[in-house]
This record gives C-alpha cells, sequence and structure tokens, in this order.
C-alpha cells in the first residue's frame, strides 16, 4: 500500500491550494453517548483553522461517510464543529493540536482519506 499520511510541509501546501486535510483521531465519549472524534485543517483568509467534530458512529463497513453522522452534542448542529482552533501558523497550529491529541501530526491526511481510516478502525474492532 501506498503512503498515505501528510507531512506538515505537504500539508502546508495542500492547504494552500484550497484542499482540506483532516485526521481521524479514534473514538470518543460525550454524556455516556459513544461516538468518533475526527478535525478537518484548511484556511480561511490569512489563518489556518482546525475544525474539531465529536461525531455519533453509525458506521460499518459498507458505510463510512462519518462527515454526515451528526454531532454527540445535541446543542450543535449538522456539520458544527464542537471545538475550532486558529492561528496564523499551520506549525503553532499543529502545536496546539498534537497538545490535544498526541501524534495526530503522524496521521494527516488528504480530504475524504479519512474514511479510509475509520473503515480499517471499525476492520478493527473499533479499537
Amino acid at each position: 500500500m501506498s503512503r498515505r499520511y501528510l507531512t506538515e510541509r505537504e500539508a502546508q501546501i495542500v492547504i494552500n491550494n484550497g484542499k482540506p486535510i483532516e485526521c481521524f483521531l479514534g473514538k470518543c465519549v460525550r454524556d455516556e453517548a459513544k461516538g468518533i472524534r475526527w478535525f478537518s485543517v484548511a484556511k480561511n483568509n490569512d489563518n489556518f483553522v482546525a475544525e474539531i467534530f465529536e461525531t455519533a458512529d453509525f458506521g460499518d463497513v459498507n458505510f463510512t461517510d462519518f462527515y454526515g453522522f451528526g454531532p454527540l452534542n445535541p446543542d450543535l448542529e449538522q456539520e458544527e464543529p464542537d471545538q475550532v482552533i486558529e492561528s496564523s501558523s499551520l506549525t503553532v497550529l499543529i502545536s496546539e493540536l498534537e497538545k490535544l491529541y498526541p501524534d495526530c501530526s503522524k496521521k494527516l491526511v488528504n480530504q475524504f482519506v479519512g474514511q479510509e481510516e475509520y473503515l480499517e478502525w471499525i476492520q478493527r474492532g473499533r479499537l
């Protein structure tokens, strides 16, 4: 299998070309509801913006479109992130994300490749 993870330099190029990147982080729990956590990073004007999502875990090996699963937090609307982190520097932003999710910088992928990560997580028994 070919390498799928982006280096920080590659991520910067992708984002500067107008395409977001993402990272599938795995399971999460909110108010006893089990779900999954992931984030996307895009550019908004001169800033890099990370949107962190905690969504329901409705997927299976035939359905991995977690973007539409909906938030675990009942106070959020569809596609509304749980948290937003913004910085003028991608390096600083990734550093902040690393504090929350250690080693996440080693799992950065192009948009929609997070679904493959999710599928592999399901196939491993959601571990």
